[in-house]
């Protein structure tokens, strides 16, 4: 049975063709991290690359987090790992879901029995799953391998009984075989071999962790039990309980320059609504510990509730936006927020606005939001992926539609295209910013594939720093298409 991951991504607004994140410079821009072909790099800031890191990042996962611990020391990934033995499992992943896992396990194999009793064309086990959410798909996953690892001749014979049997008995063997662990992992550049673990999970993996700048605090996204939805939560970094900050989440957010708080963009009406609702969240206390939660389960099952400075108020709303795909927000140093959004007026007459999408900024004192002053149709058509330079005067933009890549300066709306688009290539990595004058985008070096990794700097010059690197390595950093025509936006 194969565990279908593409659902968590269309839920938290993760699952498109944008640009994805592939590289990441250090606070101090002396090294990156790089995710190439054959797994997680460290390269020197001249290209030089390092051998992989074993059991670090996965170049098949989009769901990947990697952050750099903030004085360049090391990161934090999230990481899949395969385990053979459930015993091993079991100790590693919460009380609640090892239970879980158990309780389902022995009722596969009468779900195979039956199966193998119905007519002969519909002698499938595909046909008995065909009604159970994705969420319950991954439970299944976990279950039917633990049932199998206690019974594999019993299990194997029913399954090869079934048209997609044989197919489905291979998941439990050779490279198929063992259990999937979604951790979260501390990496030090000077113990590589030894990670420590933060958390670990079969069914509700983290994503995409971000570290606050001033505490050892990390935010993350964790999949709720359903696996529907997504909750936004903060946890130390040396690990313990975390605190949930806001419920049904968007991947959106982002730390506020205190460290403290969190901004995010909150869908206003269900995950697919496009009407966002741009809050500010403050988990963190000033000592650096979580704010303790507003209620508390006492001894007789009853929840209190609790006020105090060391209570987390929840999220307040500052302002409404709404988005054309999926949403995106950076935070700047000087506290005021970036944003991508569409124009609108209320009441609107026409069901359908023109899409016509801009960079806002919302003041540090959230009591205003103002349009980056770009000329009309200087921008690319869609702004769906974009970066803020560290010292928040620029912003990188890369069409996800064409391969071109934009600096937009957010004083004067100046926009400089720095690699054209070129026929047929779409860009499907995102640029990261090696300092506030320099930037890391993948492009065609010499209007001639493979495509490269290239720095730009603010003086004008353009370098290739992945000449050396191995062949294909960066193969999928673009893609072309079969035809010059553009993709509409989705």
């Amino acid at each position: 049975m194969k565990t279908r991951i593409f659902l968590i991504l269309v839920c938290l607004g993760l699952a498109s063709c944008y640009p994805e994140e592939r590289l990441w410079w250090s606070p101090q821009g002396d090294r990156a991290l790089v995710q190439l072909k054959d797994g997680l790099h460290v390269m020197k800031a001249d290209g030089t690359l390092g051998p992989v890191i074993e059991g670090a990042g996965d170049p098949s996962n989009a769901l990947s987090s990697i952050a750099w611990l903030p004085d360049g020391s090391g990161f934090i990934c999230q990481r899949e790992r395969k385990v053979m033995s459930w015993d091993e499992v079991r100790t590693v992943i919460s009380k609640d879901e090892a239970a879980e896992v158990e309780a389902l396990a022995p009722a596969f194999q009468p779900m195979l029995e039956a199966a193998a009793r119905m007519p002969d064309k519909e002698k499938s086990l595909e046909g008995v799953f065909a009604d159970i959410s994705e969420a319950q798909l991954k439970r299944w996953d976990s279950a039917s391998k633990l049932a199998y690892s206690r019974a594999p001749e019993v299990i194997e014979k029913l399954m090869l009984a079934l048209h997609d049997g044989a197919g489905i008995a291979e998941g439990f063997k050779g490279d198929n075989a063992g259990f999937r662990l979604h951790e979260l992992c501390v990496f030090k550049l000077d113990h590589l071999a030894k990670p420590r673990v933060l958390r670990s999970s079969l069914l509700q993996p983290t994503l995409r962790a971000l570290l606050s700048p001033k505490h050892p605090v990390i935010a993350f996204l964790h999949l709720e039990a359903k696996g529907e939805e997504a909750n936004l939560e903060v946890m130390p970094l040396e690990g313990g309980e975390s605190l949930v900050v806001k419920e049904k989440a968007s991947a959106a957010y982002d730390w506020m320059p205190d460290g403290r708080t969190l901004v995010i963009a909150s869908p206003m009406d269900g995950k697919e609504s496009k009407l966002m609702s741009i809050q500010f969240a403050t988990p963190v206390q000033k000592s650096g510990a979580l704010m303790k939660p507003q209620s508390e389960k006492q001894p007789d099952g009853t929840w209190k509730s609790f006020e105090g400075p060391d209570r987390f108020a929840g999220p307040q709303s500052a302002a409404t936006v709404l988005t054309v795909n999926q949403p995106r927000l950076q935070a700047l140093p000087d506290g005021r927020v970036l944003l991508a959004c569409q124009p609108i007026t209320l009441p609107m007459i026409r069901p359908e606005t023109e899409l016509d999408p801009r960079l806002y900024l919302l003041a540090a004192d959230h009591k205003s939001i103002t349009q980056v002053p770009s000329a009309d149709g200087a921008l690319p058509s869609n702004l769906d992926v974009f970066v803020a330079s560290p010292d928040g005067r620029r912003v990188a933009v890369v069409e996800s539609y064409t391969d071109a890549v934009a600096i937009v300066d957010l004083a004067s709306g100046k926009t400089e295209i720095i690699s054209p688009a070129h026929p047929r290539w779409e860009c499907t990595t995102a640029p990261a910013w090696k300092s506030p004058t320099e930037l890391t985008f993948a492009a065609l070096h010499g209007s001639t594939p493979p495509p490269q990794l290239m720095l730009w700097t603010t003086s004008g010059d353009t370098r290739c720093l992945s000449e050396s690197w191995p062949k294909g390595s960066t193969e999928s950093w673009l893609k072309q298409r079969s035809n010059d025509s553009s993709s509409s936006t989705k």
